[in-house]
């Protein structure tokens, strides 16, 4: 039996048959969706936890990465429109936070309804910061090492694993590299947006996150994290209860 679009596309992970509000997590680059496994437990009652899978991980590991940023959202925007109409916040991280982003303008634009909140971890706004590595996949490891904390143990040890998620990590790069923002002005959310920043993230330092304020008519707050690049990978929680606390007033109203 063939899923649908949504069902491919979105794994959820807490809420009930009636949920008051969704949140939606995207991954980074070479990112899953299990990443978010465990925010539903730190999420307030309500709220409905929904993580993106992308192609070519996990359980669509079969699948080919998609390589053009604009496919993803034809793709993603497919999708969006099989799932019940609740009110929906976006969390996004590195890449993830580029495509929450455009997915959160082209729904606000061609339905009206955009997100009560946008989440953004440790990204440049669209179209103002450098775009990820063209290196071959063999440095890319090394690039990691560099830039975005380092390989986990396991996985470095498991030369297949690394074969596999450097593959994945220039394809990735590759859709991030092919989007073109929209000509002009950017789009200014009707939503506030919240920004979390790495302490040692050397790849975007908390200052280079300033430019998200243009992206929101209603007001931008930046939080710094303890971590580098991919500092929800490991010390995740605190995110979870500052988006806990930016959301519980949305449950209330």
């Amino acid at each position: 039996m063939s899923l649908s679009a949504a069902e491919s596309w979105f794994r959820r992970y807490s809420g009930g048959n009636h949920p008051a509000l969704r949140l939606v997590c995207f991954p980074y680059a070479g990112g899953a969706a299990s990443l978010f496994r465990g925010w539903g437990s730190r999420l307030p009652d309500g709220v409905e936890l929904l993580a993106v899978q992308y192609p070519g991980r996990e359980d669509r590991r079969r699948e080919q990465p998609i390589g053009e940023m604009a496919e993803l959202l034809d793709r993603l925007a497919d999708a969006w429109a099989e799932l019940p109409d609740v009110p929906y916040a976006f969390f996004g991280h590195s890449m993830g936070a580029t495509v929450a982003y455009e997915l959160a303008t082209r729904l606000e634009r061609t339905t009206g309804q955009g997100p009560v909140h946008l989440f953004v971890g440790a990204a440049h706004a669209p179209g103002t910061g450098t775009v990820p590595t063209d290196a071959p996949p063999e440095r890319l490891a090394e690039h990691i090492d560099r830039y975005f904390g380092g390989l986990p143990a396991q996985i470095r040890e498991d030369q297949a694993w690394v074969r596999r998620l450097t593959l994945l990590l220039a394809a990735d790069f590759a859709l991030y590299r092919s989007h073109r923002p929209r000509p002009g002005a950017p789009w200014r959310l009707g939503a506030a947006i919240t920004g979390f920043a790495g302490d040692r993230d050397r790849a975007v330092p908390a200052e280079h996150m300033a430019s998200w304020a243009d992206r929101t008519a209603a007001g931008f707050d930046l939080r710094v994290e303890a971590g580098a690049h991919l500092f929800i990978r490991d010390g995740w929680a605190p995110v979870v209860d500052t988006v806990s606390a930016v959301l519980r007033p949305r449950l209330l109203g």
